[in-house]
């Protein structure tokens, strides 16, 4: 059950976040760096094709990094339409 959750768990559960965060940032700061730019400006089939090509490739940081722009640039209800 969610309400059983210790607070050992809890702060098992914040670190794992904390760490991937850490690691999210780091691999979009790099390829901005190397010119991985513009993803607020081009077409979203861009970023959805991005995240199905990391997921199919398990590359799961990549596949949170196309998620948190996708959800930057639309709203969930545009995303679930096309």
């Amino acid at each position: 059950m969610i309400n059983d959750v210790s607070s050992e768990q809890e702060k098992l559960l914040g670190q794992l976040v904390d760490d991937f965060a850490e690691k999210m940032k780091a691999k979009l700061v790099e390829k901005s760096r190397q010119g991985w730019n513009g993803w607020q400006n081009c077409a979203l089939e861009d970023l959805k094709q991005g995240l199905a090509d990391n997921l199919a490739q398990e590359d799961y940081l990549d596949v949170a990094n196309y998620a948190l722009l996708l959800n930057k640039r639309a709203p969930m209800s545009v995303l679930s339409q096309s």
